[in-house]
């Protein structure tokens, strides 16, 4: 609806908005991850949608969109000083694709950093950046073709050179779903069970699925993240 909305301007959509539930949703920015942006909650994003793109929502509706982002944007900066590896996520335990919530959370910052141009928010993304580039504790990055220990062999179909010579290498540039402490259904996984904790639960190998896919709504907003820290913010 916010999509239509901002595209189109029409009443019904501007109605159907409003009177969601979701309307002007966020994050909370805190250890519980409540409203985190993923695959089963997009709420958020139209929230990003109606704070982002001109639309008819009227000025102070926008602005208590922009509250809302920066206002989780906060929390997850604040997280960056309670973590050892300085990044902005709470967690005992990490979930499958975990790298994903520190790029989507990412977002959050990045956008923070426009409305206000506080340089905290940039920052804290580039703690992100760097703990999947390697400063974790396998001191890996997750990143294929990045960093002095690359990923090599992620879980896909079509670059599955490590099992099939037939097939292409990763190409550069593609994030794993990195650590994952909490399934550990797959045949790699389920050696670890037990002898892993939080971050150092990963392998870099082509049949750890649970550890180590590649999917598009995890590399979306990681490709979102190192275009706004390679400009140095947004450009509006």
């Amino acid at each position: 609806a916010a999509e239509l909305f901002a595209t189109t301007g029409k009443a019904e959509y501007k109605q159907a908005v409003q009177q969601s539930p979701l309307y002007l949703a966020a994050p909370k920015g805190d250890r519980s991850a409540s409203g985190d942006l993923y695959w089963q909650d997009l709420s958020s994003a139209g929230t990003i949608t109606l704070a982002m793109v001109p639309n008819k929502l009227g000025k102070q509706e926008v602005e208590k969109a922009r509250a809302a982002i920066i206002a989780a944007a906060d929390g997850y900066q604040k997280s960056v000083a309670t973590e050892g590896y300085l990044i902005p996520y709470q967690a005992t335990e990490y979930p499958w694709g975990s790298n994903s919530n520190l790029m989507n959370r990412s977002i959050f910052l990045g956008l923070a950093h426009d409305f206000t141009g506080e340089r905290k928010y940039l920052q804290a993304m580039s703690d992100a950046m760097d703990y999947v580039l390697g400063r974790n504790p396998l001191d890996q990055s997750y990143v294929s073709g990045y960093g002095s220990r690359p990923l090599k062999n992620p879980h896909h179909r079509f670059w599955a050179h490590p099992i099939d010579p037939a097939s292409p290498l990763v190409p550069p540039g593609v994030l794993s779903g990195g650590p994952n402490s909490i399934n550990f259904s797959d045949p790699v996984a389920s050696t670890l069970k037990g002898k892993c904790t939080g971050q150092t639960c990963w392998k870099d190998e082509i049949g750890a699925w649970t550890l180590n896919e590649v999917t598009v709504n995890w590399n979306a907003p990681f490709f979102w993240t190192v275009s706004v820290l390679d400009e140095g913010g947004l450009t509006r």
